[in-house]
């Protein structure tokens, strides 16, 4: 089950993608995602986090460096 994007605020000092980014590492580390089960595709989260695609896809390409 994914968390909900209340995480998530625009209006932050944070950029969005950052933002993704962490929803991401909390995810891995609450043991939704990761070891065995693949991470959701760019478009899920886009979907689920209302941001988009270039956004989830600059936080996915930040987590793989």
């Amino acid at each position: 089950m994914v968390r909900d994007s209340l995480s998530l605020r625009p209006e932050a000092p944070q950029p969005l993608y950052l933002q993704v980014k962490q929803f991401v590492i909390d995810g891995i580390r609450a043991g939704e995602w990761g070891d065995a089960k693949r991470l959701p595709s760019e478009n899920f989260l886009v979907e689920q986090l209302n941001v988009s695609r270039m956004t989830v896809h600059r936080a996915l390409r930040e987590l793989k460096s």
